[in-house]
C-alpha cells in the first residue's frame, strides 16, 4: 500500500467519525433551541446585548431589515483559500444603517473536508468602530446534488472607549452601545469591563449547518441553513432558506430569508442579497 493511499483512507475515515459527530451535533442543537431559551431579561436591564450585535430602536415589534453584501473568495495555491466581504444592513424597517462592515479571511485546507482560518471584520455603527476576530474551523461534504458545511466561529469583538462610553452612564444608543435599560452593559456573555480609556471585548460562539442543493440541470440551488450564538446561554438562532442563481462561472446572486430569533427581546425578518465572485 502507497503512503498517498494511506493517508487517503486515514482522512476518510477520519472524516467518517466528523460527519457522524456532527449530525449529532446539529440534532442535539435542534433540540437545545427550544429548550435553553434565555430568560427574559433585556428589557429589566438585567441582562446585557452583546457589543457584537447591533439592537435596532424599534423594540415594541419585530423589524424588518434588508442586508446586502459583496463576497470574493479564491483559491492560492493548492490550500489556501483568500477572500473578503462588504455588507451593509439596512434596520428599522429597512430605513435605518444598522452596521456596515469589510471583512477578510484567509482559510487553509487540510485534505478535503476540513478547513481551517481565521477572519478580520472592521465594522462601523452609529454607536462607534469595531474590531471582530474571528477563528474558524469546518468541515464541507457532498452527497450526490447535495453540499452540506459545519462551521464553527468564536466570534470576539473589540470595542473602542469612545463607543462603549455610553453604556457606562446609561446613554448608550439603541445601535449597540446599551442595553434597553440604559443600564446592561455594552460587552455581551463573556466580556470584560472596560476601564476608562481601555477598549472592552465581548465573546460568542457561533455553529451553522448549511445545506445547498445543486438542482439537477439548471443555474439554480436551494439552500437552507441554521446558526445558535451562545456563551454561557442561547441568545438567538438564525434560520435561513434561500436560492442562488449563476449569472456566470463563478458568479452568483444569492437571495435569503432570514428569521434572527432573539429569546429575550423582539426579532429580526431579514432579507439577504449577495453577489458571490469566485476567483
Amino acid at each position: 500500500m502507497t503512503g498517498h493511499s494511506l493517508s487517503t483512507r486515514v482522512w476518510d475515515s477520519v472524516f467518517e467519525i466528523c460527519r457522524r459527530a456532527a449530525a449529532a451535533v446539529c440534532a442535539l442543537l435542534l433540540y437545545m433551541v427550544p429548550a435553553t431559551a434565555a430568560p427574559d431579561d433585556y428589557s429589566s436591564g438585567t441582562g446585557s446585548v452583546p457589543a457584537s450585535e447591533g439592537v435596532s430602536a424599534s423594540e415594541g415589534a419585530d423589524d424588518l431589515c434588508l442586508w446586502t453584501a459583496v463576497n470574493v473568495r479564491g483559491s492560492v495555491g493548492e490550500h489556501w483559500i483568500l477572500g473578503g466581504r462588504a455588507e451593509v444592513r439596512m434596520h428599522d424597517g429597512m430605513g435605518t444603517m444598522n452596521q456596515a462592515f469589510m471583512r477578510t479571511s484567509a482559510l487553509y485546507r487540510i485534505g478535503n473536508h476540513l478547513r481551517v482560518g481565521t477572519q478580520v471584520d472592521f465594522a462601523k455603527r452609529s454607536s462607534g468602530f469595531s474590531l471582530r476576530y474571528i477563528p474558524e474551523i469546518s468541515l464541507h461534504w457532498a452527497s450526490g446534488e447535495f453540499r452540506f458545511m459545519l462551521r464553527q466561529w468564536y466570534m470576539a469583538t473589540h470595542t473602542p472607549p469612545s463607543a462603549t462610553a455610553g453604556s457606562a452612564t446609561g446613554t448608550g444608543s439603541a445601535a449597540g452601545a446599551g442595553s434597553a435599560a440604559g443600564t446592561g452593559s455594552a460587552a455581551g456573555a463573556g466580556a470584560t469591563a472596560s476601564d476608562s480609556g481601555a477598549w472592552a471585548w465581548s465573546s460568542t460562539m457561533r455553529t451553522k449547518f448549511q445545506t445547498i442543493w445543486q438542482l439537477p440541470d439548471s443555474r439554480f440551488s436551494l439552500r437552507a441553513a441554521i446558526e445558535p450564538f451562545y456563551w454561557d446561554r442561547l441568545s438567538k438562532c438564525r434560520f435561513y432558506l434561500g436560492c442562488s442563481y449563476r449569472i456566470l462561472p463563478g458568479n452568483s446572486i444569492i437571495i435569503e430569508a432570514l428569521r434572527e430569533q432573539y429569546f429575550s427581546r423582539y426579532s429580526n425578518n431579514v432579507i439577504v442579497l449577495t453577489w458571490s465572485v469566485s476567483l
